[in-house]
């Protein structure tokens, strides 16, 4: 425990803060101040939402700091009491070395410890299941009720942490089948009860969230899978990983790889003896007679592996996170086998056995703090890459403290938004700033706060004329991050901003969402709006516009995106533009505005109280 404690709580500041990582927080954020109760969690990677269990859990260390560092902390300890959960189960069903090697393992291990202290679903389940693998043990096969009665229900709250942990249902089916004889209908009754009232809260965000958008489902979208051998082959090499604690390097700092072991100054070619003694680990589960245990273990390891073989949707190193305890029992009951068998009267073999394990589990652990350092100092670019720490970002958290208004200028490039946009400051200011936005230099919106407020340039920001020309007012506050990562730029602007270009006023036209529609300019074939959005809502709309000529023909007609509602703050000026067709004939322009998957457009008042479904104006200028 103690060495799983120093590698997992060491660098508190090496912990990555992007976007998934920022709205879990905002969530847990809602929750512990009493604005909102999640029924829904953060959006999968397949759209598909995930439960609110991943934000409850994250919102316990919220009731105490609201510093992200204590929420990481709090992981990171959830991850130390699940070294000494997998010690004490080996300890209390197989024997002592077992019990030592397979917690050393877990403890050292470079993928468990990756995965243990950021704010990320996959960082925090496992320990849960294994508690709740130790229940049923106790339960199923100890007859113990009343851990027969919690058994489940800590299984089902591990597995709505992240929906790949399903693949371990049949782990708790199995237990079921060999408690039989020791069954209680009792406590099996209320396991299931009390695993369905953790599951009441995701029902109904569900219902709640197809109330609100009924297209939530036909939006699902798995990433898309290849048909080839080496997209098959994709689980068997990531348990190899694993396994050793190799290809960590190649995943997360692609491209960085031999910099990165030459910083650490490891010899990871002995750590494929941990997938020699897997193999061999294999065999000895097969020759043991805890049976029940060997089917266990193997339903840990290999249906989750079987599963994700099936060609349906692209599988990742963090969907087997779950499995590298049970890969550790795999090392130490092959350690176990050779050191009772084969080497029981040869003290040397087993002295070199044992030196080979801590030449090992010492190297691990000199990897894991030595890459941390590594990566601290040097930017790894990729979709899997490690971005902006914690500590990277303190100093720009610091100098933005000072602003309630904030408007992040940005690119469109996923990894960038991801660890630049406003999600993540938002979270990280929340104590400070009361609206924060995302501006993406490549769309056809600019903003313009009503009061003073902080223009910030993110690291990787193109270059734009209009929004350098725009927001650039004084002296800037630039704060670097690591070499070729860029910098963040910060201007203060005081005074309320003006459009460069003159807009012309039409009759207010407000918008059932408070969104109003003042003015417009038309020139060179381009036509931009002038919109006063209302406070931030939670739905995204659009809009439509139709160019008509001086016959009422219809010259253009489009549907467009409007800005997020979630970046809307009261008083804000939203300038938006577009290119029309045929523009010395436009005579007059018809907008409609519609809620996601509505095809009723939102009324629209004038201020003598009348509604219409759309405003219909003509328009004016040098076509």
């Amino acid at each position: 425990m103690l060495v799983a404690g120093f590698l997992r709580l060491s660098h508190p500041e090496m912990v990555d803060y992007h976007q998934d990582q920022a709205d879990l927080v905002t969530l847990a954020q809602n929750l512990v101040e009493g604005k909102s109760i999640p029924l829904l969690g953060i959006p999968s990677s397949a759209r598909l939402p995930n439960s609110p269990m991943t934000v409850y859990v994250v919102a316990i260390p919220y009731l105490f700091s609201s510093d992200p560092l204590f929420a990481a902390a709090f992981i990171a300890i959830l991850n130390v009491v699940g070294v000494s959960l997998l010690w004490y189960l080996a300890r209390r069903y197989l024997n002592a070395r077992v019990a030592l090697i397979a917690g050393l393992a877990y403890a050292v291990n470079p993928w468990a410890v990756g995965y243990s202290h950021g704010i990320w679903a996959q960082d925090y389940h496992t320990p849960i299941f294994l508690l709740g693998l130790l229940f049923g043990m106790m339960g199923f096969v100890e007859g113990k009720r009343w851990a027969q009665a919690l058994c489940l229900p800590v299984l089902v709250i591990a597995m709505q942490i992240h929906f790949a942990a399903w693949m371990y249902m049949p782990v708790y089916l199995w237990l079921l089948w060999v408690g039989r004889p020791r069954l209680s209908k009792t406590a099996v009754a209320v396991s299931v009860f009390l695993a369905a009232l953790t599951m009441i809260p995701f029902a109904l965000g569900i219902i709640q969230a197809l109330g609100t958008d009924p297209t939530l489902i036909t939006s699902i979208q798995a990433p898309a899978r290849d048909l080839s051998l080496r997209e098959f082959a994709k689980p068997y090499g990531y348990i190899a990983w694993l396994m050793t604690g190799l290809g960590l390097e190649s995943y997360s700092a692609r491209g960085l790889e031999e910099a990165l072991l030459a910083a650490a100054g490891v010899p990871t070619i002995v750590w494929t003896l941990l997938g020699a003694l897997g193999l061999l680990g294999i065999l000895a589960f097969v020759k043991s007679r805890e049976r029940w245990l060997t089917v266990l273990v193997f339903l840990w390891i290999f249906v989750s592996i079987v599963v994700f073989t099936i060609p349906v949707i692209s599988v990742f190193p963090h969907y087997y996170v779950p499995t590298i305890p049970a890969l550790c029992l795999l090392i130490a009951m092959g350690a176990d086998w050779l050191l009772a068998r084969l080497f029981s009267n040869r003290m040397a073999a087993q002295v070199l056995l044992y030196a080979l394990l801590a030449l090992i589990f010492v190297t691990q652990s000199l990897f894991n703090v030595r890459a941390n350092d590594f990566l601290d100092t040097n930017y790894t670019p990729s979709q899997f890459g490690t971005g902006p720490s914690l500590r990277l970002l303190r100093p720009v958290q610091d100098a933005l403290r000072a602003y309630d208004d904030i408007v992040l200028i940005g690119s469109d490039d996923w990894v960038d938004l991801s660890a630049s946009g406003a999600s993540v400051w938002s979270s990280l200011l929340r104590d400070s700033a009361a609206c924060t936005r995302d501006l993406i230099v490549a769309q056809d919106f600019a903003v313009l706060p009503a009061g003073p407020f902080a223009a910030v340039f993110t690291p990787r920001t193109p270059e734009s004329t209009l929004f350098d020309g725009l927001y650039q007012i004084g002296d800037p506050t630039t704060i670097a991050l690591r070499p070729n990562e860029g910098s963040y730029t910060i201007y203060a602007v005081e005074q309320p901003l003006n459009w460069p270009q003159p807009l012309s006023a039409i009759a207010p036209a407000n918008f059932a969402n408070g969104v109003k529609l003042q003015g417009y300019a038309f020139d060179s074939g381009r036509i931009t709006f002038q919109w006063t959005l209302p406070e931030a809502q939670a739905l995204n709309y659009t809009y439509s516009l139709q160019v008509f000529d001086a016959q009422n023909n219809v010259l253009d007609q489009r549907l467009l995106d409007f800005w997020p509602g979630k970046f809307w703050c009261a008083g804000d000026q939203l300038i938006t533009w577009l290119d029309v067709s045929a523009p010395d004939a436009v005579a007059a322009l018809e907008i409609e505005m519609y809620r996601p998957g509505m095809a009723e457009p939102i009324a629209v008042l004038n201020d003598a109280g009348d509604s219409s479904p759309s405003i219909r104006f003509s328009v004016s200028g040098s076509g």
